[in-house]
């Protein structure tokens, strides 16, 4: 009895886990909003960067202008303001430029992957 108690209790805590794991963003209606594990992420939002998961902090979720081309760590600490919110390759992405220590906006921008960004705590969304 008691192996059969920690068997129904083993597979509950199983099957918690993978639908906690397989949660994705969800646009809003009028897509101008991404909510993804109870953070609102929205057009005009500043986002931090924090550090990589990379090993020497890098960034595995965030990129320069193209998906293939990952932030290094020296961009930890920096803000974001996010512009748009795209869907690509089944992924949802917040793009947006860079924001200055004087509060100016710079022309250099950034891709980032919301879901893994999240999972992985490579940004702050609540300033």
């Amino acid at each position: 009895m008691k192996k059969l108690i920690l068997l129904v209790i083993l597979i509950a805590g199983i099957s918690t886990l993978a639908s906690a794991q397989t949660a994705s963003p969800v646009f809003s209606a009028n897509k101008d909003a991404v909510t993804y594990q109870g953070h609102k992420i929205y057009i005009n939002m500043e986002l931090k960067l924090l550090y990589g998961a990379k090993p020497d902090k890098g960034f595995v979720f965030a990129y320069s202008n193209l998906i293939n081309n990952q932030l290094s760590a020296g961009y930890a600490n920096e803000i974001v303001v996010v512009k748009e919110l795209k869907e690509m390759n089944g992924k949802l992405y917040a793009s947006g430029t860079f924001k200055t220590v004087t509060g100016i906006l710079n022309s250099k921008t950034c891709l980032i992957d919301i879901q893994g960004a999240i999972d992985w705590k490579e940004i702050q969304v609540e300033l």
